[in-house]
C-alpha cells in the first residue's frame, strides 16, 4: 500500500490524434484498429480493501475524460485479492490477477507485491507516485493492431507488422472490461466508502496468434457466465511475444 495521492493525468503522445483507435458501429459490432505507432498498455492493480487506493481508482476514472484514451494508451484496472483478509472481500479480484502482478515481480527480480501499482507498457512505472503528470510515449511503426467484433462476446483480431515483418511467438490478450462501477464498501479499511471503478478487468483471456495469408490472426470469445453488471462495457487487446513479455501493440475502445 502507498499513501494517498491526488492525481491527475497530462498525456504528451506527438500526432496521436491523426493516427489512433478506430471505432465503428454496423449492426451493434465495432470495429477497433491502432494505428502504426503504438498504443502504449496502462495497467492498475488495486483493490476495493487497500486503503491507498481509493485515488489510484478515481485516476482511472478520470481517463475517461482524456481526449488520448484509446489512441496513445489503454487502459486496464486488475483488482487483486491479496488484501481480501482486511475484512472485505473485493468482488471484482481475482486471483489470476494476483498471479499477473506477481509474474511481473518475478521478471523485475523484485521480492514484492504492492497496491496502487501501475504498470506502461510491461515496466513498472515509478513516475505515477512521484508526480501528479504522466508522459508516455509508444515506439515508432510497430505495426497496426486490428479488432473485430463478431458478436456479443466473439472478437477476431489481426496483426499487420510493419513492413510485413515476420514475427514469431504472439500471443494476443484480451480483457473485456466494465465502466462506470460503483460499490459501496462494507468493511476492511475502507469501509463506508463508495468506490467508482472504470476499465475494471472482468475477464482476461489469451490466445496464440498464427500466421494467415501473411497476418498474424486468432478469435477471441468470452464467457459471460459471472461477469460482474457494469453499465458500460469495453475491450482491451494487446499483443506480446509471451505470457508475461512487453506488449507490442495494444487497441480497444467501448463496446456499448
Amino acid at each position: 500500500m502507498r499513501r494517498n495521492l491526488s492525481l491527475t493525468i497530462f498525456l504528451l503522445f506527438a500526432g496521436v490524434l491523426s493516427a489512433g483507435a478506430v471505432s465503428s458501429t454496423g449492426a451493434g459490432m465495432a470495429t477497433f484498429q491502432s494505428g502504426p505507432d503504438q498504443t502504449v498498455l496502462i495497467e492498475l492493480f488495486t483493490s476495493e480493501g487497500c486503503s491507498s487506493c481509493p485515488p489510484a481508482d478515481a485516476w482511472m476514472t478520470g481517463l475517461k475524460n482524456s481526449p488520448y484514451l484509446w489512441k496513445a494508451f489503454v487502459p486496464v484496472a486488475f483488482h487483486v485479492d491479496y488484501w481480501d483478509y482486511l475484512g472485505w472481500k473485493d468482488a471484482l479480484s481475482s486471483a489470476e490477477y494476483t498471479r499477473r502482478q506477481r509474474e511481473y515481480s518475478a521478471v523485475w527480480k523484485t521480492s514484492s507485491v504492492y497496491t496502487p501499482m501501475m504498470v506502461e507498457n510491461g515496466k513498472e512505472s515509478r513516475e505515477w507516485y512521484r508526480s501528479p503528470t504522466l508522459s508516455i510515449k509508444g515506439k515508432k511503426d510497430v505495426g497496426v493492431l486490428r479488432v473485430e467484433q463478431k458478436g456479443p462476446m466473439e472478437f477476431e483480431v489481426s496483426f499487420l507488422p510493419h513492413n510485413g515483418v515476420v514475427i514469431d511467438n504472439i500471443s494476443v490478450h484480451a480483457a473485456y472490461l466494465g465502466c462506470g462501477m460503483l460499490t459501496r464498501v462494507g468493511g476492511g479499511e475502507n469501509q463506508g466508502k463508495i468506490l467508482p471503478h472504470d476499465f475494471t478487468a472482468l475477464s482476461l483471456e489469451h490466445k496464440k496468434m498464427q500466421y494467415r495469408e501473411g497476418v498474424l490472426k486468432t478469435s477471441i470469445q468470452f464467457n459471460s457466465q459471472g461477469l460482474a453488471k457494469a453499465p458500460r462495457h469495453a475491450i482491451a487487446v494487446w499483443i506480446s511475444k509471451s505470457e508475461n513479455d512487453q506488449p507490442l501493440q495494444s487497441t480497444g475502445g467501448f463496446l456499448d
